[in-house]
């Protein structure tokens, strides 16, 4: 019986706490001005290419000093989530789902992984699915970031 109010106790924490990614949180990036460039990624636990892609996004943004927002699909199993998550000594940050409005309606939620650049606080190019290797990843830059 413990067990269960503990677990009832996390899952309400999680639906009631700043576990997602919302449009808020999308409009105070846009304005922050901290950062002139952002990468707004897209992950899944159960897309394998997506949990590469991050491993390469977090390597690739910090050497050309983009700042990396991650999201995480909103209809994945949670659990599995964290355990990735745990492997990969990621922070508990890459755990929010994607709410946003906004993100979904740019089609952040098609394909996991997904990316979507931000230029001095407004968007840049389409939204990208797809894994994409550091030379991809280094053209999208130069395309809608330089």
């Amino acid at each position: 019986m413990s067990y269960l109010v503990i677990l009832l106790s996390f899952h309400l924490s999680w639906a009631s706490g700043s576990s997602y990614f919302s449009n808020a949180d999308l409009e105070s990036t846009l304005r922050s001005g901290e950062v002139d460039n952002v990468m707004i990624f897209t992950w899944s636990p159960h897309m394998p290419l997506s949990i590469k892609g991050l491993d390469e996004a977090i390597q690739f943004t910090k050497s050309n000093k983009i700042k990396l927002i991650v999201v995480l699909d909103p209809n994945c199993d949670f659990s599995l989530a964290q355990k990735v998550a745990f492997k990969h000594q990621w922070p508990d940050t890459y755990l929010k789902t994607i709410q946003s409005s906004k993100l979904i309606e740019r089609g952040l939620r098609v394909h996991y992984p997904s990316y979507l650049l931000i230029k001095h606080g407004s968007f840049s190019g389409p939204t990208t699915p797809g894994y994409k290797s550091k030379e991809e990843l280094d053209r999208m830059i130069g395309m809608y970031l330089k």
